[in-house]
């Protein structure tokens, strides 16, 4: 039985039916989720994704189009979504690092410095200006000779730089 004829008795309510669908293109799914991203387990945990997604849009799919086609456009819109969640997630992550920072806080103190010690100088050096120092960024442009532009750049990276560093001591650490 070809796969749109079984995506058909899908649609029309014989859901057992995916489970052929499922082991004819998990593997093929899992190979493409881990190509892209290289990491076993979320592969696997995009592969289930994908199958609900299947299950629950089944109304949406229509025989003059291939399943392979199909499926695979499922699995580019589900691993676009845990990467737009992944960089909301990492953004947030971002700006909890940069208040610790501004802040301060004591008990994170040791692996953020720990985490600013491992960043290159340059980097370090506008993050203790602005956020230890608190020093405008105009100021900063004049210490360190670049332009305002150029530090402001340079703090975006810094705190790019630092939440990387900074993951990094923390799982070391757990």
């Amino acid at each position: 039985m070809t796969d749109e004829n079984l995506m058909l008795l899908v649609t029309e309510g014989d859901i057992e039916k995916l489970g052929l669908l499922f082991n004819r293109y998990k593997d093929r799914v899992y190979d493409y989720f881990f190509r892209m991203t290289r990491d076993e387990f979320l592969s696997g945990d995009l592969l289930q994704m994908v199958f609900e997604k299947v299950l629950k849009g089944k109304h949406t799919y229509r025989r003059e189009y291939p399943f392979v086609g199909w499926i695979f456009r499922i699995a580019k819109n589900v691993l676009m979504d845990h990467y737009r969640n992944e960089k909301k997630s990492m953004e947030i992550k971002e700006e909890i690092i940069a208040d610790q920072v501004q802040q301060n806080d004591s008990w994170q103190k040791s692996e953020i410095e720990l985490a600013l010690e491992q960043m290159e100088e340059k980097y370090r050096e506008v993050l203790i200006l602005t956020r230890y120092e608190e020093l405008k960024y105009k100021e900063v442009a004049a210490i360190i000779g670049v332009s305002e532009t150029g530090v402001k750049t340079r703090v975006h990276r810094a705190i790019k730089q630092l939440k990387e560093n900074y993951l990094k001591v923390v799982s070391h650490g757990e």
